[in-house]
């Protein structure tokens, strides 16, 4: 029976090193401090399956991400760049255009949902669209692995359970009111 890798975590461990931190006592001390807001979050988004078992919908997972605001997407131009950018295209900005071309033009890193879909694409329930609580934990720890931070960001978070924490906070930071509404109840 436990010769099959799916069902033994040393093998899998093996084929899939991220799982490491899965089982990582640090990582799950990270878990044990942020589990009410991870609970309530989990448990109000998901789905209840036939009164036994709640899962949660990847897309649900990257909306709450949408929310706590993890994603990183394309910056807006402001009103104020727009309508420079108006002038510049009216007054026929060849000078112009020129200047700003001239500039070099800084890489935005970006993390968007098909970068999610990416990291946690082998991670699912029953079905491949749902998270059981504890995939919930792995998808998260997957995309803290994928996640973009700054090299001024992992100087001052070196390890990844800090990384972890970071984003957990993040998550308590934007629901932190769903644990208190979870609470009363």
């Amino acid at each position: 029976m436990f010769s099959d890798a799916e069902i033994d975590v040393s093998k899998r461990q093996q084929r899939d090193p991220l799982l490491i931190q899965v089982y990582n006592a640090d990582c799950n001390d990270v878990f044990f401090v942020y589990i009410d807001v991870l609970s309530a979050i989990f448990s109000l988004r998901g789905l209840d399956r036939s009164n036994t078992y709640v899962e949660l919908d990847k897309k649900e997972f990257m909306h709450v991400l949408d929310e706590a605001k993890l994603l990183i997407k394309p910056r807006q131009k402001t009103k104020e760049e727009e309508k420079k950018e108006r002038e510049t295209t009216k007054k026929g900005g060849a000078v112009e255009q020129k200047k700003v071309e001239e500039v070099p033009q800084v890489q935005e890193t970006l993390f968007l949902e098909k970068d999610v879909e990416r990291a946690i694409e082998g991670v699912c329930s029953f079905e491949r669209d749902q998270l059981s609580f504890f995939d919930f934990l792995e998808a998260i720890i997957r995309v803290v692995d994928a996640y973009p931070f700054t090299n001024e960001q992992r100087d001052t978070m070196p390890s990844f359970s800090e990384r972890l924490r970071w984003f957990c906070k993040s998550l308590e930071d934007e629901f932190g009111k769903t644990v208190e509404h979870m609470q009363n109840r």
